[in-house]
């Protein structure tokens, strides 16, 4: 009996048909738990971030920020005095370095002020107010957001969340 060796081009055509299925599934499902671990991730980072603007407003008893919410920026850490365990505040920036130093420790933020596609803002305490993620509410202290949630928008994700002075956090949903 003569017997071939090798697979028929429907056997082959069959397997293809069901990889490409099989991955037509899976890679959704992928990217979904891949924004989910990010939004975790950075959702850890705002509480750390909470916690440290809570110490500074009780230990050194400063309202930081005054007036307005303030990005929290990858260049705070750049900016070294030549002393800077003797500089708490001063007019521009570079009086975060110590609250960055002592409270913060290493901010994971790439060069565009982003961490895991999220940027944070920390809160003022004495004003309400709309800017950034704040949401006008005095209570909140920090919080993160996703500038580009609007462009892949699914209902019942999240695209931020805020600190409160309490320590807890509450996520922002994504509008439908």
């Amino acid at each position: 009996m003569n017997r071939r060796k090798g697979f028929t081009l429907l056997e082959i055509l069959i397997v293809v048909v069901i990889a490409v299925s099989v991955a037509a599934f899976a890679l959704p499902a992928y990217k979904k738990m891949q924004d989910r671990t990010n939004y975790m991730a950075a959702q850890g980072f705002l509480i750390d971030l909470g916690n440290s603007v809570k110490m500074l407003r009780e230990e050194l008893d400063y309202n930081y920020p005054s007036s307005s919410a303030k990005l929290v920026s990858a260049s705070w850490q750049s900016s070294v005095p030549s002393d800077p365990d003797n500089v708490v505040f001063t007019v521009n920036n570079a009086h975060l370095l110590l609250f960055v130093r002592h409270y913060l420790g290493a901010m994971p933020l790439d060069s565009s002020n982003y961490y895991k596609n999220y940027m944070f803002a920390i809160c003022p305490e004495n004003t309400s107010t709309s800017s950034y993620c704040c949401q006008g509410d005095s209570d909140v202290v920090a919080c993160m957001y996703d500038p580009s949630y609007s462009s892949r928008a699914t209902k019942g994700e999240y695209y931020g969340a805020v600190y409160y002075e309490d320590g807890n956090v509450q996520r922002i949903a994504k509008r439908s």
